[in-house]
């Protein structure tokens, strides 16, 4: 039957039809209701797009991505989720973006991930960062103070008197000694140091001082009004014990260091 003109049924229903093939556009003022809907080109909408179940999209590939959730009792509960079938990453992407400046993923709310997180760039936090387990870098620095609630590994170890690179750097000896850097050379101080002084006056001229890490003069006085050539103050190594001598009248006095 062909038409010539427009179709008027002054509101009447179409019934019992089995397609409806159309080269134009199908225009109503109510709802289209269908059991399927499927578009060749895009559907585009001034409102809101609802779905009871899941809607699903897929890439360039063929590859499907879901939005919808479940009653799944484990995990959070009753959710949301974003479902991809295929193993590939999602990408969330402003082609006009800044990468460095811009915000493209805000989350209003707590974020739990179960697996890895891994970053190319840098980490920020306006608080603080907690873990049950190890956190781990290269360079550890922190710009204010640094509390430990147990004990400090020092693993690098190094020797005294060898070359450092940073004057504060610490480290410790293979046997455990605490070291530092101090103008450019590894050094250690024993915390258990034994500081012993000696005093040498007339008419004892010697005095075996003992056992001792390092021994030094600490003061000469000489007495006046006696006829003597010279004044002599000598502290010797003398296999492990330390000598000290004078002669004629002369006081002198020595610290030594264990």
């Amino acid at each position: 039957l062909p038409m010539t003109g427009d179709l008027n049924l002054d509101g009447h229903n179409i019934n019992n039809v089995a397609a409806l093939n159309a080269t134009g556009n199908i225009t109503t003022t109510g709802d289209v209701q269908a059991r399927n809907i499927k578009a060749t080109g895009k559907i585009d909408a001034d409102g809101n797009i609802s779905a009871g179940n899941w809607m699903w999209a897929k890439n360039g590939y063929g590859d499907a991505i879901g939005f919808g959730g479940d009653g799944y009792s484990g995990g959070l509960g009753r959710d949301y989720e974003i479902k991809m079938l295929s193993n590939h990453p999602l990408t969330i992407h402003s082609p006009t973006s800044s990468r460095g400046n811009d915000v493209i993923l805000d989350i209003d709310g707590n974020m739990r991930v179960q697996t890895d997180i891994s970053s190319l760039r840098n980490i920020t936090a306006s608080g603080n960062i907690e873990s049950s387990q190890n956190v781990k870098g290269a360079t550890l620095e922190s710009t204010g103070r640094a509390t430990v609630g147990e004990f400090v590994q020092l693993n690098g170890q190094a020797e005294v008197g060898k070359e450092c690179q940073s004057n504060g750097l610490q480290g410790r000896t293979a046997e455990g000694k605490i070291l530092s850097c101090v103008n450019g050379v590894w050094e250690t101080i024993d915390a258990n140091l034994k500081i012993s002084t000696y005093s040498l006056k007339p008419p004892k001229h010697q005095l075996n001082m003992g056992v001792h890490s390092v021994c030094s003069l600490s003061n000469v006085k000489f007495y006046k009004g006696n006829n003597t050539p010279y004044i002599s103050c000598e502290i010797i190594k003398n296999g492990n014990n330390w000598l000290f001598q004078t002669v004629y009248s002369t006081q002198c006095e020595a610290v030594c260091i264990n």
